[in-house]
């Protein structure tokens, strides 16, 4: 009992920090970035200069990197056209066998990590935020974590401001959660 209060500390601890250090514009002094350490039109080699985690590939179009912390992988992909950052994903996995707690608990850290986009971000482009991949109506009414837990729904939030577009998504398919966060330059 007292693992699985750990576990679920861990976890949210762990998405929280994954999502404020990954899923925001970053301020470092004066310099505002678009995304992390990066600005929408920089070069691979800059963003590749910027990029404080493990290098993984790159292409002519991509680059990807990986932070592995506390055995869970969030992968870091930079989109690049004619040598210009155009997009970035970040998509964190947990692939350990997942119960329905676990999957729960990170619907909460969705809810507030939808909660603080909007305070950075303002409100997102539509209010809602429910998407039913299996609109089954003898379902509709159960409560979304089961609706979520057996795949027939999903979570998405997305923003538009200024430079930036942003998508915050979360989903549960085959013991796969899926909790990713992407932002596309609106240059």
């Amino acid at each position: 009992m007292i693992y699985l209060k750990k576990l679920r500390v861990l976890i949210v601890m762990l998405m929280l920090f994954l999502l404020t250090t990954g899923c925001k514009a970053k301020y470092e002094g004066e310099a505002k970035f678009d995304f992390r350490n990066a600005n929408w039109g920089m070069s691979k080699s800059k963003v590749s200069k910027s990029e404080e985690t493990e290098y993984v590939f790159g292409s002519d179009d991509i680059l990807l990197y990986q932070v592995v912390e506390d055995g869970d992988i969030k992968d870091i992909y930079y989109y690049f056209e004619d040598d210009k950052l155009v997009s970035v994903d970040v998509l964190y996995k947990m692939s350990d066998k997942t119960t329905a707690k676990v999957v729960n608990d990170m619907i909460d850290s969705y809810m507030k990590t939808r909660e603080r986009f909007i305070e950075l971000y303002g409100p997102p482009v539509s209010d809602e935020y429910k998407f039913w991949l299996d609109p089954d109506p003898d379902f509709i009414n159960d409560a979304d974590i089961l609706n979520i837990y057996y795949g027939r729904l999903m979570y998405k939030q997305e923003w538009d401001t200024e430079r930036t577009y942003i998508s915050l998504t979360f989903s549960y398919k085959n013991t796969l959660v899926e909790y990713t966060c992407s932002a596309k330059s609106n240059q």
